[in-house]
C-alpha cells in the first residue's frame, strides 16, 4: 500500500490538505490562547483577587506563545509538504519539541541560546521576529508548494 501512495504520487495531491491542517492549527491556537486569557481573567475575579493591575500583561502573556509557534507550525508544515517520507517531519517535530523545553536552561555558551539573548531586553522585539520568521517560511513554503506538479 505503501508503494502504492508513493509511486502514484498521491502525497502530492493530498498536501492540499496540509495547508488547511495549518490555517486549522492556528486558528485552535487562536481559540485556546482566547480562552487563556479569558479563563484567567475570570479565575482571578472568582478568587477574589480583584481586577488585574494590567489587562495587556495578561493578553501579553496569553498572546505571545501563539505568535512565537507560527515559526514552528510553518516550518513542520514545510517540511511534510517536502519531504515524501513524513517519518522525517515527525522526527524533526519531536526533536524540536524536546530541544525547546530545555532551551531556556542551555547555558549562554551554546550556540542556540543567542538569539533568546540578543533580545533580553526587547520581549516585543522577539515576539515581532517570530512572526517575520513564521511569514517567511510561510512564504517559501507557499512557493515550494506552488512549484509542485499534481499529476
Amino acid at each position: 500500500m505503501r508503494d502504492k501512495f508513493h509511486n502514484d504520487n498521491v502525497q502530492k495531491a493530498t498536501s492540499i490538505d496540509d495547508v488547511a491542517k495549518f490555517l486549522i492549527v492556528l486558528c485552535m491556537l487562536f481559540i485556546s490562547s482566547c480562552l487563556l486569557f479569558i479563563g484567567t481573567y475570570l479565575i482571578g475575579l472568582g478568587f477574589g483577587f480583584g481586577q488585574p493591575n494590567s489587562i495587556s500583561e495578561l493578553f501579553l502573556n496569553s498572546f505571545y506563545p501563539f505568535f512565537a509557534v507560527i515559526p514552528v507550525v510553518a516550518t513542520q508544515l514545510w517540511i511534510a509538504i517536502l519531504y515524501q517520507n513524513q517519518s522525517k517531519a515527525l522526527s524533526l517535530g519531536i526533536m524540536m519539541g524536546v530541544f525547546i523545553l530545555y532551551a531556556g536552561d542551555m547555558p549562554f555558551w551554546f550556540i542556540w541560546q543567542w538569539p533568546s539573548l540578543i533580545f533580553i531586553d526587547f520581549p516585543q522585539l522577539y515576539m515581532m521576529m517570530g512572526v517575520v520568521v513564521g511569514t517567511i517560511f510561510c512564504f517559501l513554503g507557499a512557493l515550494h508548494f506552488q512549484r509542485k506538479d499534481v499529476k
